[in-house]
């Protein structure tokens, strides 16, 4: 059940990130949006980390699935955005989004990587699972049979980073 949740959300995810890069009233709609409320991609940013990093901790201490090497270090960066976030907006402190983003860009890179070792065992790669019992090309999860665990953080990844970058552009406009 958790995994038709999670995947419905990264599949809706998905939607909303195409509508937006597909449909240029959507984006100057959002683009408004984010220069008339300056602290919204802040809290959007805190929302999507700490829905990552809850549904990762679920996953690992309620269900039980032990994270593979490469899921340790997406967790690695996406950890720390939930605090960085939270302290940004706190003090509303922009800044905080330009940390977060290079935080979300390595941890887009890393997951990128996994989900290449899940579905593409044959590139030669390998996260190098020594000391880890879980192997980095198993599918824990599989909802729809496309979204996978790395593709949700993924999913999150870029999202963050489009969020931060949306930002940066609301913030020169509204300057000029």
């Amino acid at each position: 059940m958790t995994d038709v949740i999670f995947g419905s959300g990264t599949i809706i995810l998905w939607f909303l990130l195409a509508v937006f890069f597909l449909v240029p009233r959507v984006r100057s709609h959002v683009k408004k949006l984010f220069i008339s409320n300056k602290i919204l991609a802040s809290r959007l940013v805190l929302i999507l980390a700490l829905i990552a990093m809850l549904g990762s901790l679920w996953y690992s201490d309620v269900v039980g699935f032990e994270p593979c090497r490469l899921c340790w270090y997406q967790r690695i960066f996406m950890y720390p955005i939930v605090l960085i976030s939270f302290i940004g907006l706190v003090y509303d402190d922009l800044r905080s989004l330009i940390y977060v983003r290079v935080l979300a860009i390595v941890g887009l890179v890393i997951s990128l990587f996994h989900i290449i070792e899940q579905r593409v065992p044959q590139a030669g790669l390998s996260c190098g699972s020594v000391g880890q019992a879980a192997r980095c090309d198993s599918l824990w999860v599989n909802a729809f049979n496309i979204v996978t665990i790395p593709t949700m953080a993924f999913t999150i990844f870029l999202a963050i980073i489009i969020i931060t970058l949306i930002q940066g552009w609301s913030a020169k406009d509204s300057i000029k």
